[in-house]
């Protein structure tokens, strides 16, 4: 399931099933946090993540859902080796 689309089947499956907002939890990883790290938390805004936007409209605007946060850091820079043996910087 794409995340940015997933507050539809969540909102469908609360409803069908007769849960609170309030019971959901939702995890998803995070680049803001380092590696590993795990943050828990009822309510609180999106921080911009676009599944959460979609989550919280599908909860009528609730905000009381928990969210477990799983830090993956942000991909860091790696040197590259060209052919002529120069180095540039490049993504991983």
């Amino acid at each position: 399931l794409y995340m940015n689309l997933s507050g539809q089947p969540i909102g469908e499956l609360l409803r069908y099933y007769k849960v609170s907002h309030g019971n959901l939890v939702v995890v998803y990883d995070d680049c803001e946090l380092p590696v590993g790290r795990i943050r828990l938390q009822q309510g609180g805004g999106h921080s911009g993540h676009n599944g959460i936007k979609s989550i919280e409209a599908a909860c009528g605007g609730a905000k009381d859902f928990w969210k477990v946060r799983i830090g993956i850091s942000r991909p860091s820079p790696v040197l590259s080796t060209s052919s002529s043996g120069s180095e540039s910087q490049g993504l991983a």
